[in-house]
């Protein structure tokens, strides 16, 4: 018979393995949830990792290829999510190389992703307004009113 000592040496070494395994899945789910992936992508990720045991950066990796190579096939907006987030990606690490703190850089990646989509909107409202007949300067106009006489 163990000695109670040990038992409660064995019990704590126990503990201690499964808060581990609890970090590591925990960080597991954060880096799936924070992928940009829709949900069923993440629900394929968890199972994938928990399985085998995979590599979860590899996976998620492989499963935007994966969500591209569909899209590709269907242009919805899975590819275009999937390929906004990549850019955002590359325009973090890019301001991270100019010396911004990963805070600072994802701001600065956040405030250029939306001037793009500023951008695209007003070049939707100028097609629309040209559509309807209006002169370039008037459509220019309410393009940058945002639609508003």
């Amino acid at each position: 018979m163990k000695s109670l000592e040990q038992q409660l040496n064995e019990a704590q070494a126990e503990i201690n393995r499964l808060r581990g395994l609890l970090g590591d899945k925990g960080k597991t789910l954060k880096k799936v949830q924070e992928s940009g992936l829709p949900a069923v992508a993440q629900e394929r990720v968890m199972k994938r990792v928990a399985a085998d045991g995979t590599d979860v950066d590899r996976v998620i990796t492989e499963e935007k290829r994966y969500l591209r190579e569909v899209g590709a096939h269907k242009k919805g907006k899975t590819l275009d999510l999937v390929e906004r987030e990549d850019l955002t990606e590359r325009m973090v690490k890019g301001y991270m190389a100019a010396g911004l703190s990963e805070k600072e850089a994802r701001l600065a990646a956040g405030l250029e992703d939306a001037v793009e989509k500023l951008s695209e909107s007003e070049k939707h409202l100028y097609d629309s307004a040209k559509s309807i007949g209006m002169s370039d300067a008037a459509a220019t106009g309410f393009a940058k009113r945002g639609g508003r006489f």
